[in-house]
């Protein structure tokens, strides 16, 4: 019965990838595994440059068995089919080797996800700290505002004063000149 479960899948190991294997896997004799793009690239670099390392790991591939392609969609029947023929020891070696490569595949998700988990620790702390450094930089900002608030206000009741006094000696001014005008009508007025 073929899992269909996210989590019983194959993550390819090759760094930065760690996409979930589908339907085909490119498996190494150091237990790593990798997705169909990075295992044919890999394919292609052994053929290219015999005797190249493993990415994951760096063990040098000694020969074209040191990377083989298998499906992984195959039904059960098909699967079991390739086991046919071998005595029950072999049978159970290879089915010891599978449990150790599963395992190997299982140890290597979670050191994954744990150095994921420690990024985001980290990138959380950054951001805490970031945003802590905005808020106090918002609040001095704030105070800031509050005083030039303030010295607006009373700048403003400056002004109003200032625009009342001139108004208030413009119009004793001018009430000067009109005692003043009339003063001197009287005093035309009496000397004709």
């Amino acid at each position: 019965m073929a899992s269909t479960v996210t989590r019983d899948r194959l993550v390819c190991n090759s760094s930065g990838c760690y996409q979930q294997i589908e339907c085909t896997a490119w498996i190494t004799l150091c237990s790593h595994v990798f997705c169909a793009e990075h295992g044919r690239e890999l394919r292609q670099r052994l053929t290219a440059n015999p005797g190249s390392p493993c990415p994951a790991c760096g063990s040098i591939f000694r020969d074209g068995q040191s990377l083989l392609e298998r499906k992984l969609d195959h039904p059960v029947q098909v699967r079991a089919l390739q086991l046919c023929g071998y005595n029950p020891e072999v049978i159970m070696e290879i089915a010891t080797v599978a449990i150790a490569f599963w395992n190997h595949q299982k140890l290597q998700v979670c050191a994954n996800l744990t150095r994921k988990n420690e990024f985001y620790k980290e990138s959380a702390l950054v951001a805490r700290k970031e945003r802590d450094d905005a808020e106090e930089q918002l609040r001095r900002v704030k105070v800031q505002l509050g005083q030039v608030q303030a010295e607006n206000h009373e700048l403003k009741e400056k002004i109003v004063a200032t625009k009342r006094n001139r108004r208030r000696d413009s119009s004793e001014r001018d009430h000067k000149k009109l005692g003043i005008e009339k003063q001197r009508r009287q005093e035309d007025d009496f000397l004709l």
